[in-house]
């Protein structure tokens, strides 16, 4: 009969926290860039985030991004999505920093990566031990070699060539004519540093661009893995996409 009477007890009080809890909340709806988000802020501020936090595509109502804020800080499970549905990236944050291994995944859902935040160690990667070559800097000099791995990005290499694709259609509109899919290179240098930039396509003369796409790899910063050969870390070469109006070359 005690023991009833407790657990009585327990669920009443219980449902007093959730009913306290609920009131000093209050439901926000923003309109962002990349869809509708629907969170909950402290009514002490109406700016600190807590609970539920949802990003939702504006056409399709397809959830792109969710989780849950504990004092303002991202905590827990936060799953992020592509515009089809499928997952890009899985993992968990502790006051609002990534934590042990997360999973980035490609355009149609499959794991491209696995990444220990707090080892900062890739665990596992799809682009390890393939027969493609790349040019590493041995003794000097840029000599085309296989790799045990090469470099990358936090969060997949397929998804940042991706983002410039889309990034520069946006910023530097088509407009009526062709349009030319081109890439750049850039050294991922042993200390995970990107630097020396070469544009390959010499039609592309347009300053604007150029310094457009440096920017997209600045705004990487400290994201970048370096290559490894035979266990050790090593100068590497990598190619960006992207997609451009062949009226903004000049």
């Amino acid at each position: 009969m005690i023991q009833k009477i407790k657990k009585t007890l327990l669920v009443f009080l219980s449902l007093i926290s959730m009913v306290s809890y609920s009131q000093e909340l209050e439901k926000v709806k923003e309109r962002l860039k990349e869809g509708k988000a629907i969170y909950y802020v402290l009514k002490s501020d109406l700016k600190t985030k807590h609970g539920e936090y949802i990003i939702k595509d504006y056409k399709t109502r397809t959830t792109l991004l969710e989780g849950n804020f504990v004092q303002g800080k991202k905590e827990g499970k936060w799953s992020e999505f592509n515009e089809s549905g499928s997952i890009k990236s899985l993992g968990k944050y502790s006051k609002g920093e990534k934590v042990f291994e997360w999973g980035f995944y490609n355009s149609f859902g499959k794991l491209e990566q696995i990444y220990n935040f707090d080892t900062n160690v890739m665990v596992w990667s799809k682009n390890c031990k393939k027969d493609t070559e790349y040019d590493v800097l041995i003794n000097s000099e840029f000599i085309k070699s296989k790799l045990d791995c090469p470099p990358s990005c936090i969060g997949s290499l397929d998804h940042l060539k991706l983002d410039f694709i889309k990034s520069t259609i946006k910023v530097f509109p088509n407009g009526k004519g062709s349009i030319l899919i081109s890439y750049f290179t850039v050294t991922i240098t042993k200390d995970g540093v990107a630097k020396n930039i070469e544009f390959i396509d010499k039609r592309l003369k347009n300053e604007k661009v150029k310094a457009f796409l440096r920017s997209k790899i600045l705004e990487k910063k400290g994201q970048w893995i370096p290559a490894s050969l035979n266990g050790s870390k090593v100068d590497a070469k990598i190619k960006i996409y992207f997609t451009i109006g062949l009226s903004f070359m000049e």
